[in-house]
């Protein structure tokens, strides 16, 4: 059931994409201060982000078969939109789309688990650093068991993705009554 939602959204129309993201995003900012005040917020958010966790390896390292032929590793940051504007397959654009979209959501709840005394940029630099890394040891295990494509743009988005994630985190909704 998993692999048909992840077909259905990478299907859409990236417009379309693009709206349900910010769509379930203010949502989530909307109920989030209702939400956190009760028992449940903080491990639901623990068990959420470990699932997202799972999804990400599921989709970029379980879900793969080994593959000898594969192409080397492309390690020129944003060779696709090069390859694009070369007149190549623009479904690489969506591939990139889709690799800032795979991070978003972990960027968010990382975010959301972190203490919030912590200052807005310790927080965004520590998340996009933490999955910046995560996505590196992904592509290596990718490279080390011939299981996809290496791509700096790979890391590259997934960073974009993890940082929007986590910038969207510190994003405050609500009422704020002046003294």
């Amino acid at each position: 059931m998993l692999q048909s939602v992840f077909l259905w959204f990478y299907c859409l129309p990236i417009r379309q994409a693009v709206l349900l993201l910010i769509m379930i995003s203010a949502v989530y900012l909307v109920l989030r201060p209702r939400l956190a005040r009760k028992r449940f917020w903080y491990p639901a958010l623990i068990v959420v982000f470990l699932f997202w966790l799972g999804v990400i390896a599921f989709a970029t390292i379980m879900d793969r078969t080994p593959d000898a032929g594969l192409m080397s590793p492309q390690l020129l940051p944003l060779h696709s939109y090069r390859a694009v504007l070369a007149g190549a397959n623009t479904e690489l654009l969506r591939s990139n789309f889709m690799n800032v979209v795979l991070f978003y959501p972990v960027g968010l709840l990382a975010c959301e688990l972190l203490p919030k005394k912590w200052s807005r940029a310790k927080r965004i630099i520590l998340v996009t650093a933490l999955f910046v890394l995560l996505s590196s040891g992904i592509e290596a295990c990718q490279y080390c068991f011939a299981l996809g494509q290496v791509e700096a743009d790979d890391v590259l988005h997934n960073g974009l993705g993890a940082l929007i994630g986590a910038a969207v985190c510190t994003i405050q909704i609500g009422y704020v009554p002046r003294h």
